[in-house]
């Protein structure tokens, strides 16, 4: 293999040019991490949303179990009727 069919090495980036480079993925990465945010900011707002429901729920469903044992009717009746 001779010197002229051998692959040159790519050339080196400028200082300056590795800067802005440096520079823009860093506002990249901020800019993306700031849409990160805000997607965790509404993930916990949804899970809390979805705690608070289910909590409501059990406590009816406690409710009716406790209303059904009052009444004289099995548990599983009561709970087969909601």
């Amino acid at each position: 293999m001779n010197d002229d069919t051998r692959a040159k090495p790519a050339p080196l980036l400028r200082e300056q040019d590795s800067e802005q480079d440096v520079s823009q993925l860093l506002k990249e990465i901020d800019a993306a991490n700031a849409v990160a945010d805000g997607m965790d900011a509404k993930l916990d707002q949804l899970l809390g949303s979805l705690d608070q429901m289910l909590a409501t729920l059990e406590k009816a469903q406690e409710t009716r179990v406790e209303n059904g044992r009052k009444e004289g009717q099995p548990v599983a009746e009561t709970a087969q009727k909601s």
